[in-house]
């Protein structure tokens, strides 16, 4: 493959960015049906899922928490609390031993979605 082909190709991934994994996640975040299916996953582990929206208003936040604390209370987590500061809401919730943060923070129309195992 030549020079051009190289760097035309490298280019074209660049711009397509990471797969949007759907509900494809595989375990533990397959099985808490989060409402990923809008966004795109930037980066996904055992421990760690972050999900991107670039479809952000004013409302975004508050909204994309209301969703996905539903779905994690619909899978059995319990909200301990929350806290917000500036664009950034972070709340917790526990389910037998385990605890998760979910972390949503938003810069112009981006909106962050994070959750992890603590």
């Amino acid at each position: 493959m030549g020079s051009f082909s190289m760097l035309l190709l490298t280019v074209l991934l660049a711009c397509v960015g990471p797969d949007p994994v759907g509900s494809s996640l595989q375990a533990p975040w397959g099985a808490l049906n989060l409402p990923i299916a809008d966004g795109v996953v930037e980066e996904v582990s055992a421990a760690d899922l972050h999900v991107v929206y670039d479809d952000g208003n004013e409302s975004s936040v508050n909204r994309l928490g209301i969703r996905f604390g539903s779905a994690l209370e619909r899978a059995g987590w319990k909200l301990l609390g929350s806290r917000s500061a500036g664009p950034m809401t972070e709340l917790t919730y526990s389910k037998s031993e385990a605890e998760l943060r979910l972390i949503l923070s938003q810069n112009g129309k981006r909106v962050d979605v994070q959750v992890e195992f603590k």
